[in-house]
């Protein structure tokens, strides 16, 4: 097994107790997908939705009238979207190396999922790839964690992102912490399951912080005009610390 596919097979473990718990935080970002995709996207266009979980957003997506092309690197994440959202298409890949069939009208990728890509090189890859994926003109809009939102959430201040849970089958407790040198937030979760006996699983998340003028310059490099970067909290008025939105369109 590659070391790409062992780093995706990790979030298996994870995507029922994210389905459970937090899926539907994507939904949150339904007014900023109105304004900056679909008002671009004319009726039954096809949206990409890169990093799509669970798929709250593609379920969503496909409720108002579109084409929704759903990808994510766990299997297990894919699986519970398939059931959510039967009549989109999902693919399980490694954002970094995907390709479609057909060109979009425009793409979506939400909740840091663009984070997790650990190297500037291999975010300069998707961004590439989503261009290819898209038509000449179509929206592409992002969210990242910034660094106020590591310090904040990761760096030990007390504002753990993912509270522990603990449930008749199930306990979670997730503890963080932010390497400000090297930019990187590591997160480990210790997953107990209750089946015959209990079992215990551990996931550890690392994700980067990118700063806003490496964004700005990764989108030029692989085609795309950057129209709009807003701040979630102060611009938008949403419930997050540290977030930005990205609008940019394919040249």
């Amino acid at each position: 097994m590659s070391e790409k596919s062992e780093r995706f097979n990790t979030y298996d473990v994870f995507a029922d107790i994210y389905d459970r718990f937090w899926g539907e935080r994507c939904l949150a970002m339904l007014p900023a997908i109105e304004m900056f995709v679909l008002s671009k996207v004319s009726e039954q266009g096809k949206i990409l939705d890169l990093c799509c979980g669970t798929g709250q957003m593609a379920a969503s997506l496909l409720h108002k009238g579109y084409s929704v092309t759903g990808i994510d690197g766990s299997a297990e994440m894919i699986s519970l979207a398939k059931n959510r959202a039967a009549e989109a298409e999902f693919i399980v890949s490694d954002i970094r190396d995907f390709s479609v069939t057909e060109q979009h009208d425009g793409a979506v990728s939400l909740l840091d999922s663009l984070n997790h890509i650990m190297s500037l090189d291999s975010l300069i890859k998707v961004f590439s790839n989503v261009n290819c994926a898209l038509k000449p003109g179509a929206p592409f809009f992002f969210d990242l964690r910034m660094e106020e939102g590591f310090r904040y959430y990761w760096g030990g201040e007390d504002h753990e992102e993912l509270p522990n849970i603990i449930e008749e089958d199930l306990v979670f407790v997730p503890k963080s912490s932010y390497d400000q040198k090297n930019r990187i937030g590591h997160s480990h979760c210790a997953i107990f399951r209750r089946q015959d006996n209990w079992q215990r699983y551990d996931l550890k998340v690392d994700e980067r912080y990118y700063s806003s003028e490496e964004i700005k310059a990764a989108l030029t490099q692989t085609g795309f005009s950057l129209v709009q970067s807003l701040r979630a909290k102060e611009d938008l008025k949403m419930d997050v610390v540290g977030r930005s939105l990205f609008f940019c369109v394919k040249k």
